[in-house]
C-alpha cells in the first residue's frame, strides 16, 4: 500500500498476487514448517461439494470451527491466477516464497494460542 501511494498511478488498480499452490503442495508446506504431518488422503471436490451444505448448517449451529465451507470450496475450485507484472514493474513488488508466507502464519497462531 505504500509503494502504491508513494509510485503508483492515479487512477489505477494493482493486484498482489501469491503463490498459487495446490492443495497437496500446501499440505507439504504447511508440514515442513510446522512438523505436523499432514492428512495422507484428501476428500475428492465431489464429495467436498455433496457434504458442504450440511457442514455450513452444523459448524453455525454448533460453534465448532468449520472444516470447509462451500465459500471455501469454490475459492480453491474457482481461484484464478493474477498477473503480477505491473506490479512488479511500476511498484517493485516481488513475492515472497510460500513457506516463508506459511511458517510466519504459523507462528503468529502458535504465539497467540490458537494452536494449542
Amino acid at each position: 500500500m505504500v509503494a502504491a501511494e508513494s509510485r503508483g498511478r492515479a487512477g489505477e488498480n494493482y493486484l498482489l498476487p501469491g503463490n498459487h499452490l495446490s492443495i497437496p503442495d500446501l499440505a507439504a508446506v504447511a508440514e515442513d514448517v510446522s512438523s505436523v504431518a499432514n492428512p495422507r488422503w484428501t476428500i475428492p471436490m465431489g464429495l467436498a461439494r455433496f457434504w458442504s451444505p450440511l457442514g455450513d448448517v452444523f459448524g453455525r449451529r454448533s460453534n465448532s470451527p468449520l472444516w470447509y465451507t462451500s465459500e471455501s470450496l469454490d475459492a480453491l475450485e474457482h481461484s484464478p491466477a493474477v498477473s503480477g507484472k505491473k506490479t512488479l514493474e511500476e511498484l517493485g513488488h516481488s513475492l515472497r516464497p510460500a513457506n516463508e508466507t506459511v511458517g510466519d502464519i504459523y507462528r503468529w497462531f502458535n504465539d497467540n494460542g490458537y494452536l494449542d
